[in-house]
């Protein structure tokens, strides 16, 4: 399935699962937070960085928020910047099947892009 991403709604994600989806185009992110104010992707080239490019994700009405990144990201890694209230929180993707995270007392996991999905629920 190809998707146009200058025409691209949000219904047009409804077809991808939750957590990320590879295609040709780049990456589609899907994340259920009903209940957020605002929900951006941030992608880091290592594990170690602090600090990575950050993408905005659009609310569809179901509470689902969508993102599509015209990137490729294997073996790049993200999370999920959530704020409400005026708070935010970094958090990993609850639907992540590749979560690693240090041996330190702040943990901050984050999940590695992978081409191959071969993990099934």
């Amino acid at each position: 399935m190809s998707l146009n991403p200058q025409t691209a709604g949000p219904e047009d994600f409804d077809i991808y699962k939750m957590g990320y989806t590879i295609l040709e185009l780049g990456v589609v992110f899907r994340v259920f937070s009903p209940l957020s104010d605002s929900v951006d992707v941030i992608i880091f080239n290592n594990y170690s960085d602090e600090e990575g490019s950050v993408y905005p994700c659009t609310k569809h009405e179901s509470g689902t928020w969508n993102a599509l990144v015209s990137e490729d990201l294997s073996d790049k890694w993200y999370c999920y910047h959530i704020s409400k209230n005026g708070e935010s929180e970094k958090a990993a993707d609850p639907w992540s099947t590749f979560v690693t995270t240090r041996n330190h007392h702040l943990q901050f996991p984050k999940t590695k892009i992978i081409r191959s999905k071969e993990f099934d629920w």
